[in-house]
């Protein structure tokens, strides 16, 4: 048996590969992991099972810095956004093996339509998921106060969103002051889902009126972290109102899809929570003012109203008494006429019921031309219930015969 060193081995499978791939081709895959060094990004791609969620094939790409250049300026996003973890890609990829490192898959260009459809694709099933358990409605139906004054707040301190929200909220024109207390999270990238997930339990044990969920506009990428089914579930679930304002003014991500209420930007649910506020207050005042003016009304009118009901009063009890006497005469001789025709109906249906059940005494049956075979004190019905080595009993009008049985003969 021929033997040959690593190297040279390596060198053939270079050889191959490159006969056998002369072409560059398209990849679907999954990024587990990106590593940006020197303007080059380093990728760990992986394709899993459907069923099982394994790992059925995994292979390392690279973009070089002067192909990353090129294919951004071809995007509609920056190529950061993606290469994220858990992104799927379509890849038109040249697979290059050195003797010393393995293969590896140089990335050539980025289909954009194909994660961005993947993106949808996600969003579509994590809805229908969420449609067939059930939980569409969940949060919407949870009281909301008529002034939300503990308000907890899911955002990220630096995100403009954020500032614009604070501001609005805290600086309003009105004088009206909020207690407002900061859920730090990350608003974009892997995180997202792990953090709004964590603070929404946390949220869940302390006493608020509301969750709000704030975070500056962004492109349909930016935004599409909010489509998860985890955030989804969590946001439905929350024993409190979620409010969302996640800045885009077209798309509505499932976030807001099961919120409470979903405003279009940050600056929108402050503003909601003011007017909440303003209303309330407006209503508050108006239902003063109708107490004082009712009132008013009330005691002016008391004195007239009970003036007129004591005449009304000493008419109405001569004249009820009067026809209270002709009723109780009426009903004495309907009671009398219906209580006879009752009892009547009532025998001839005991009649005809005894009729009925005589038909099926069993000795009415007999006589009919019928019998009963009997076999240890227990009915047959049926050929298969005989035991051959034992009597059976036949019962006839007028008497009964006992037989041992010599055949038994099946249909």
């Amino acid at each position: 048996m021929e033997v040959v060193s690593l190297y040279e081995l390596n060198k053939y499978l270079k050889q191959v590969i490159a006969l056998n791939f002369s072409e560059s081709l398209w990849v679907k895959a999954e990024i587990t992991q990106c590593r940006y060094s020197r303007g080059h990004y380093y990728l760990e791609l992986v394709e899993k099972s459907k069923e099982t969620d394994t790992v059925l094939a995994q292979s390392s790409a690279v973009i070089w810095a002067g192909d990353a250049l090129r294919i951004e300026k071809t995007l509609s996003e920056p190529i950061l956004k993606f290469l994220q973890s858990g992104a799927e890609v379509k890849l038109l990829v040249d697979p290059d093996f050195h003797e010393r490192y393995g293969l590896k898959l140089v990335v050539r260009d980025i289909d954009q339509e194909f994660t961005i459809g993947q993106l949808e694709i996600k969003r579509r099933e994590a809805l229908d998921q969420l449609i067939r358990e059930g939980l569409m409605g969940i949060n919407k139906s949870a009281y909301l106060p008529p002034v939300l004054q503990k308000i907890a707040i899911i955002s990220s301190p630096t995100a403009a969103g954020f500032k614009d929200f604070m501001d609005q909220l805290h600086n309003n024109a009105y004088g009206l002051k909020f207690h407002s207390t900061l859920f730090e999270s990350a608003m974009q990238g892997e995180y997202v889902e792990k953090d709004i997930l964590h603070q929404i339990s946390v949220i869940e044990k302390a006493d608020f009126d509301c969750i709000v969920i704030i975070r500056g506009g962004g492109s349909r990428m930016d935004l599409s972290d909010f489509d998860s089914y985890g955030i989804g579930k969590a946001i439905a679930l929350a024993p409190i109102p979620v409010l969302t304002g996640i800045g885009h003014e077209i798309d509505r991500s499932i976030a807001d899809e099961v919120a409470h209420t979903s405003l279009k930007t940050p600056t929108a649910v402050a503003e909601y929570i003011i007017a909440k506020a303003l209303e309330f207050i407006s209503n508050l005042q108006d239902l003063v003012d109708n107490i004082n003016m009712i009132s008013s009304n009330h005691i002016l009118n008391q004195q007239t109203i009970i003036n007129r009901l004591r005449y009304q009063m000493t008419v109405a009890q001569f004249q009820y008494i009067k026809e209270a006497s002709n009723k109780l005469s009426t009903y004495q001789v309907q009671l009398q006429q219906n209580v006879g025709a009752f009892f009547w109906k009532k025998e001839s249906e005991i009649q005809q019921l005894k009729k009925q059940l005589s038909l099926l005494d069993y000795k009415s049956v007999l006589k009919r031309g019928y019998s009963i075979t009997v076999q240890d004190n227990r009915m047959i019905q049926h050929i298969n219930q005989i035991q051959p080595d034992k009597a059976i009993l036949t019962r006839l009008e007028g008497g009964q015969i006992i037989s041992d049985i010599k055949e038994i003969t099946h249909d």
